[in-house]
């Protein structure tokens, strides 16, 4: 029931066959350490999400942190009498971060449990609401291309005096910890790089995935100038 809890949660589709693995037990008492943040879990091995599944006990307090890139979110933990009776169960994405916070009164003690799957690794929720942003404004871009208006759209148009055109593309550059170490497809994008990809495409563009390389060169021995060269490797 827990993992079934999870997953729903976690958006993952129904057909999708998850195993759960137990990686271990936490407890956390009063008085302990400051939290301390954990690094993302790696994904090598079909695991995507993490479970933590909090057996009953008398506590209070004992928030969990979890952050991805600029976002966090604080998952609060149950009021006492709650806690006291009921297990409680908090999952989030494998690339988040995270950081659990001492109870100020009991004790936490919880089954730590990997997420993961021999298929498609799953990716966050639909990115609907962002795609159906990105189709209104490539609607707009394409009505001012063409000197026009967008039906049903109360979004102003650049004047053609302003100077500035539409975009014909758009570059978006994924750090290697978004995109994987080892992206060399959209299918092997990552985290915000998946979101980002799922969001282009359901809004109707066309995405193309490269790896940019940079490398610099000393010219002179005691510091500048510098020479930079960028070379651009296109994934299919």
């Amino acid at each position: 029931p827990a993992v079934r809890k999870a997953l729903r949660a976690l958006g993952v589709d129904k057909t999708t066959e998850v195993s759960s693995v137990l990686r271990g037990l936490r407890l956390c008492s009063a008085g302990s350490a400051p939290p301390s943040s954990s690094a993302a879990t790696d994904l090598r091995e079909g695991v995507f999400a993490q479970l933590e599944v909090a057996l009953p006990s008398v506590r209070s307090g004992g928030a969990l942190v979890v952050r991805s890139r600029r976002h966090q979110c604080l998952l609060e933990e149950a009021e006492p009498a709650v806690a006291a009776r009921c297990s409680r169960v908090e999952a989030f994405y494998a690339r988040c971060e995270s950081a659990r916070h001492p109870p100020a009164q009991g004790h936490r003690l919880s089954l730590i449990y990997d997420l993961r799957t021999d298929g498609t690794v799953p990716l966050p929720p639909s990115q609907s609401s962002a795609s159906e942003r990105l189709a209104r404004l490539a609607t707009v871009w394409e009505a001012s291309r063409r000197g026009g208006s967008s039906e049903g759209s109360s979004t102003a148009q650049p004047s053609s005096g302003s100077g500035v055109a539409p975009p014909s593309k758009l570059v978006y550059f994924l750090p290697r910890d978004a995109a994987g170490a080892a992206a060399t497809s959209l299918a092997s994008l990552k985290g915000d790089g998946a979101a980002l990809s799922a969001a282009l495409h359901e809004a109707g563009f066309d995405v193309l995935l490269a790896t940019l390389t940079r490398a610099v060169t000393r010219l002179n021995s005691h510091g500048p100038p510098f020479k930079i060269d960028l070379s651009v490797v296109w994934h299919e």
